[in-house]
């Protein structure tokens, strides 16, 4: 990268193979390719949103926080905004090639640690959420398994995250808290359920447009009401995240 702005001491494409394929005021466009179990270092862009273009299946963009890893198919694209610590790399560890398209104020980057994190959740699927017809009161919570159908950041300023959180059917996010920050649950599409203990107050079922918060430090579960799809947008803060499974 010949960007002035750019540090090159922990440049993330430096060891790999890039082109530059277009650069006007505010957007770089490259094509990387990584050789065999060749992944990008962990970073962190300071002013730039990254979107990556996967030319065949099997890319992987894996965010730190909150724990992510999204799967490409070919033609697929993930964004993600400044200020996200991120690596990518090819799920089946063979070479690969995609296109990176940045826009932002620079291409400052700085190397970041690689997460410690046990929980990464993925996507299963790429289902379309459809709106619920009713919202029901119950939920079979034996059958929930942990899935995403899709998690995007959509801002992550210093101490705040705001993302989009799906989960497909029978899909949940498992028991588990946040020492720090509180999370403030908008539901977008589907009926969504947010579970709750210590204190135990069951569950609040929320269907498009309602708002439920958890405060910190408590346990909580969250899918879609009677293991159906839902789409969330989620607020996240004002702290320092963290996953504690329970």
């Amino acid at each position: 990268m010949d960007d002035a702005t750019t540090d090159t001491a922990v440049d993330p494409f430096s060891a790999a193979h890039c082109t530059s394929v277009a650069e006007v005021p505010g957007l770089w466009v490259r094509r990387v390719a990584l050789a065999a179990n060749q992944p990008v270092a962990w970073f962190r862009s300071l002013r730039a949103t990254a979107l990556f273009f996967a030319h065949r299946s099997g890319l992987a963009v894996q965010i730190q926080r909150p724990p992510f890893r999204c799967m490409l198919e070919a033609g697929e694209f993930y964004s993600v905004p400044p200020g996200v610590d991120l690596s990518v790399y090819a799920v089946d560890g063979a070479p690969i090639e995609f296109t990176v398209f940045e826009h932002g104020e620079g291409l400052e980057r700085r190397a970041s640690a690689a997460p410690t994190l046990a929980h990464v959740g993925e996507p299963t699927r790429r289902a379309r959420v459809e709106p619920a017809a009713a919202v029901h009161t119950h939920a079979d919570t034996a059958r929930l398994v942990p899935g995403l159908a899709r998690m995007d950041v959509i801002a992550s300023p210093p101490e705040l995250r705001l993302i989009v959180q799906g989960h497909g059917v029978d899909e949940c996010v498992p028991w588990h808290s946040h020492d720090r920050i509180a999370d403030t649950f908008y539901c977008v599409s589907g009926v969504a359920r947010v579970a709750v203990r210590d204190p135990e107050e069951g569950a609040r079922v929320m269907a498009p447009g309602e708002v439920y918060t958890v405060p910190a430090g408590v346990p909580h579960m969250v899918s879609g009401n009677a293991g159906q799809p839902c789409e969330l947008l989620i607020l996240q803060g004002v702290g320092v995240y963290n996953y504690v499974p329970r």
